[in-house]
């Protein structure tokens, strides 16, 4: 083959062979570092390996001196937060990554890290700094002795043109009735800085985008006992790089630090949850996403038990609002709901267990409020000689208080139902 190309040709194929090289990194020490244009448009995707490259006496920890490490160094203009990680479904090993400033002789520790939460599974580092315009070395080692193939991905917090975090948020779907709830926590987010929407600072942030079905007021929350730190909540509409602020809020919930935002969205399109620190501050949360819609829980008539009661309806989950999330066990699509409040306490049961029941049923029972339900009881199989497939729930019931009987389909089927329900009082 070589014997059939001219100099010129074997020149280019020469020079293409050692730009590709170059971008595997140095394996002989950080001198050896390949360099990255940390002013190019990021966030830029490397791939390379740590083996047969040279164990480094430079390491942030011991931990980061055992293996092989491969260099890299990159410099921006000052201010920049700089992100880089090897968070993904190519690394195939315990990474460590170590940040050095100074020279390649004798560098400093600026920044390092083990474990850091990655979609892809354990083992994966992500390190964020923010530049003073000098030149930064990146060493990629394993923790201990481990070896192995990585992607190392670098990334602008800030940057106008392409913003990662925003591009890769978690999305949360278009539905949230019953809400949606995520525990998260930004101890390891990417950095981010927009003037406005309380951003005003540099801050570990993490992204979510939904695409609201309906244009019912839609609350977005971090008020509840898992959160540990004062939050800051945003929602943006726009495209990432180039977002508007729609709503913000730091201390909305009565009794914490958390953060309440309400806005009306328009529907289909996206908007972006941004979950954040008030000034810098980092912990864990949960995020509650929630948006009443139709006649499930705001104007269907509430049925008052006052003293034992017997009764049967027919009722159809057919082409009703779905439920897409569930908050006993697996239950989703579209539902039938009925509220009940008792004046007295009690014992009900509820079942499906009737002759006109055509389709696999699903029985929930929640209490609460429509934005914060919690699960009683639920069933999907009782053995029933009227029809096949039926559910059926007993519980007791407290004085005064509000429960929903939710019927769905076993994974999200549809049909008509006979419900059959009997509240013996005390």
């Amino acid at each position: 083959f070589f014997l059939n190309m001219n100099r010129n040709h074997l020149f280019v194929l020469c020079c293409l062979f050692a730009v590709s090289l170059a971008q595997l990194g140095g394996f002989s020490g950080p001198c050896s570092a390949s360099s990255i244009n940390g002013n190019a448009l990021l966030p830029i995707s490397i791939f390379s390996t740590n083996e047969n490259a040279q164990v480094s006496n430079f390491g942030c920890s011991y931990s980061a001196q055992v293996s092989g490490t491969t260099w890299f160094s990159v410099q921006t203009e000052a201010g920049v937060s700089m992100n880089v990680t090897t968070c993904s479904e190519y690394t195939d090993f315990d990474t460590y990554i170590s940040v050095f400033s100074g020279s390649c002789s004798s560098p400093t520790c600026v920044a390092y890290d083990d474990d850091s939460s990655c979609s892809y599974g354990s083992g994966a580092s992500l390190v964020s700094w923010v530049s003073n315009g000098d030149e930064y070395l990146i060493g990629v080692t394993g923790y201990n002795s481990n070896e192995g193939n990585f992607e190392l991905i670098f990334s602008r917090s800030h940057s106008v043109e392409i913003d990662s975090s925003c591009i890769n948020a978690i999305p949360l779907g278009s539905s949230f009735f019953p809400p949606k709830v995520v525990d998260g926590s930004n101890e390891n987010g990417v950095t981010y800085h927009q003037e406005s929407c309380g951003l005003y600072d540099t801050y570990p942030v993490i992204w979510y985008s939904i695409v609201p079905s309906s244009s019912a007021p839609i609350t977005v929350s971090t008020c509840n006992d898992y959160t540990n730190f004062d939050t800051y909540i945003s929602v943006f509409n726009g495209t990432c790089g180039i977002l508007q602020c729609v709503t913000s809020n730091d201390d909305g919930c009565e009794s914490s630090s958390a953060s309440v935002a309400t806005f009306t969205p328009e529907v289909g399109k996206t908007y972006h949850i941004a979950v954040f620190g008030f000034g810098g501050n980092t912990g864990n949360y949960q995020l509650i996403v929630s948006q009443p819609v139709g006649v499930e829980c705001g104007t269907t008539s509430t049925t008052i038990l006052s003293s034992t009661t017997y009764d049967r309806v027919v009722i159809s989950n057919t082409d009703l609002v779905p439920i897409t999330q569930s908050v006993c066990a697996s239950e989703y699509g579209p539902a039938y709901w009925m509220p009940f409040i008792s004046t007295t306490s009690g014992s009900m049961t509820v079942t499906t267990c009737d002759s006109t029941t055509n389709f696999d049923t699903y029985l929930s029972v929640y209490k609460g409020i429509c934005i914060n339900f919690t699960c009683v009881t639920y069933d999907d199989d009782v053995s029933c000689t009227s029809a096949g497939n039926a559910s059926e729930v007993t519980f007791d019931v407290d004085e005064n208080e509000l429960f929903f009987v939710v019927l769905t389909g076993y994974a999200g089927s549809t049909g008509t139902a006979g419900l059959r329900y009997t509240f013996t009082a005390n």
